[in-house]
């Protein structure tokens, strides 16, 4: 497994222990958040305090995959010694594959504190002695009350107790919140259980494995929430981002989006099931698609967001093209690759028949609109006055959906749908005219505005309110209410009839080679697979120049230009080799040698994007995790991670 190394220039990963009941992440020592169950709220934050000392810190998974091992060193620039010295102190984490029990393991000489920090909403009560069985533990007990709500619009629907038992030299200071670690052996025991009769004899057959706990068993030399060995090598980088998905994944199949975002988001589908296909995970793909088409069955539709555990709810929003095209494709694939049985089989095709009616029912024009969480809204990178016109992405992700459901009913002698001839030239009709609407001067453009003409805007829809989002606040989900300007507002913006809108342009189409690559991608768009060359010519300019800019990136970006560059190598050479003179100017443009051929050029433009996408880890540009670098790092979303695996493997 890779090492993870800090010093003063490299932060660590946060990375994500889970077996699919408890849920941490961990930036290095720090526990930097702890959930007791997937869509739960945060209980505390742990970090350690080294009395303006720095350290560095090495971070490992442990061989056996059951948790991670923290080495403290000494920074020598601190100290004044030439090299890094061992602060003889280390730190392990376990996590119990089958109990929501977590436990820290401080083992040496030199001494630490730690800084407990408890959100408001959490009640505490501390005792220094609480009997567990026939033995007694410094005891702090947090409480989540039930209707608690947390994390943008999230409730808890029963009262959670977790209590924190310190043990050996840890010792817990209730004035201050501080954690002592006094040197020899330290452990904090975290146990999730809502029952105190089975807290207590929990506490009890732990306290007493006190000191052999070190040779605790784990099943299987990889680390996730479904506990499957991964396919191919344990020390690749492949494997490590592959384990933390895996600890993303909680009990009902659900996958966690981030850290900062305790739900399941369904533009994430596609992605991970095609990661966990090609990795070999298909129970944890099956488990994730099931409980999504349960989810939705029971709602109606299928949202953008769910609750991965039954004990939390989140407001489930509208309807919209984006996530079902986003299910429907993922669940397409899945049954293409694996042929599903009996009940799975049944459950998941009346999911995609559903999904593929609403779709095609949405189809206006040819086209979908915007999905009211598309990346470009929630960044700023759009107004929200675009919402309801076309949208590039959504259209090619539908229209590639589309054709693998009904290729699969094909192929399995099933019923496409009611309006089975109605539904087929609904989709011909968007293929045919996809380019006809996005594809202006030869470009694909992300917008289509003439869709808007057509749709009448409904007056309340769940977002993020464009004045707030103005104002540079994080952008929170609410309910918003159309203005007599067509924006969607927050109530008090709303109430206090903020300002004049910004003019813009009705008819301006934005530019985006995030549509483009997934144009080239899902529906191999002629137009879209000649602009992908000239993109990628940048990234090769940028290699040769640093001061080359790029133009503007959205999280997945990069990892759909590189996905497309490799995935579409021979139709792209084809169509390069078709026109002599654009691909002579490509060469000119991109600094290659008058002999390169189509399909040397496009291995060459592909590296470029490769080695730019693992070079621009931490500028702020991708929100994904880089398996050559860090396999999970503080921004990342779990379908960005995917995605970008899928591109650099």
């Amino acid at each position: 497994m890779a090492i993870w190394f800090s010093n003063a220039d490299t932060p660590l990963p946060m990375l994500p222990l889970g077996n699919g009941k408890l849920l941490l992440w961990e930036e290095g020592a720090t526990l930097y958040s702890l959930r007791t169950g997937y869509s739960a709220p945060h209980l505390f934050t742990m970090a350690p305090d080294f009395g303006g000392v720095y350290h560095e810190i090495d971070t490992q998974r442990l061989p056996m995959g059951g948790g991670s091992s923290h080495r403290l060193y000494y920074s020598d620039e601190m100290i004044g010694m030439p090299t890094r010295t061992l602060c003889d102190l280390q730190i392990t984490d376990y996590l119990l594959p089958d109990r929501p029990i977590f436990l820290r393991r401080l083992d040496g000489i030199n001494k630490l504190s730690f800084r407990l920090t408890i959100p408001s909403y959490v009640r505490k009560v501390y005792h220094p002695s609480y009997r567990f069985g026939k033995m007694r533990a410094d005891t702090l007990f947090l409480t989540v009350p039930a209707g608690t709500a947390f994390d943008n619009g999230m409730a808890t629907l029963q009262e959670r107790t977790t209590a924190l038992v310190f043990c050996g030299t840890l010792r817990y200071d209730p004035t201050d919140d501080t954690v002592y670690y006094g040197g020899d052996l330290g452990e904090l025991y975290v146990l999730a259980c809502d029952d105190p009769k089975e807290m207590i004899r929990d506490g009890d057959e732990l306290l007493q494995a006190f000191r052999s706990f070190a040779e605790v068993p784990f099943r299987h030399p990889f680390y996730g929430s479904a506990f499957q060995e991964t396919s191919g090598d344990a020390d690749s980088p492949v494997a490590d981002t592959v384990c933390a998905l895996l600890a993303m994944q909680s009990a009902s199949g659900a996958v966690v989006a981030s850290h900062r975002e305790p739900f399941a988001a369904s533009a994430d589908l596609p992605s991970l099931t095609a990661l966990f296909l090609r990795v070999g995970q298909t129970q944890a793909a099956r488990r994730m698609l099931l409980y999504w088409t349960e989810q939705a069955e029971k709602i109606g539709f299928i949202p953008a967001l769910l609750p991965c555990d039954a004990d939390a709810v989140c407001p489930p929003g509208q309807q919209d093209a984006a996530s079902t095209a986003s299910y429907l494709l993922a669940a397409a694939r899945f049954c293409r690759e694996t042929t599903p049985v009996g009940r799975d089989a049944d459950q998941l095709y009346r999911g995609m028949r559903s999904a593929f009616s609403a779709l095609m029912q949405s189809f206006k024009e040819g086209m979908l609109p915007f999905g009211t969480r598309t990346q470009a809204f929630e960044a700023g990178l759009l107004g929200g006055d675009l919402l309801f016109q076309g949208s590039a992405e959504v259209t090619a992700l539908a229209i590639c959906a589309g054709r693998e459901f009904t290729e699969y009913c094909l192929e399995n002698g099933k019923r496409i749908a009611k309006e089975e001839k109605g539904y087929s030239f609904i989709l011909a009709e968007a293929s045919d005219s996809f380019e006809s609407n996005f594809a202006v001067k030869g470009k694909i453009w992300r917008n289509a505005p003439k869709l808007e003409v057509r749709t009448r805007r409904p007056r309340f829809i769940r977002g993020t309110c464009t004045l707030c989002r103005r104002d540079g606040a994080y952008p929170v989900e609410d309910m918003l209410e159309l203005d007599k300007y067509g924006r969607y507002l927050c109530r008090r913006c709303f109430a206090a009839r903020r300002g004049t809108p910004e003019e813009t342009d009705p008819a301006k189409r934005y530019a985006s080679f995030r549509a483009t690559a997934l144009a080239a991608l899902a529906i191999d768009s002629m137009v879209a697979l000649s602009e992908l060359a000239r993109i990628a010519s940048a990234y090769r300019r940028r290699l040769q120049e640093p001061k080359v800019t790029l133009p503007l990136r959205e999280s997945d970006a990069d990892p759909l230009l590189l996905l497309a560059l490799k995935t579409r190598r021979d139709l792209l050479a084809g169509v390069l080799a078709e026109d002599p003179e654009a691909f002579a100017a490509l060469r000119s443009e991109a600094d290659l040698p008058s002999e390169t051929t189509p399909e040397a050029a496009i291995d060459a433009l592909a590296d470029a994007v490769k080695k730019i996408l693992i070079s621009e880890r931490e500028d702020g540009a991708l929100s994904a995790l880089l398996c050559d670098t860090v396999p999970l790092g503080a921004r990342c979303a779990a379908g960005s991670t995917a995605l970008t695996v899928l591109a650099l493997t």
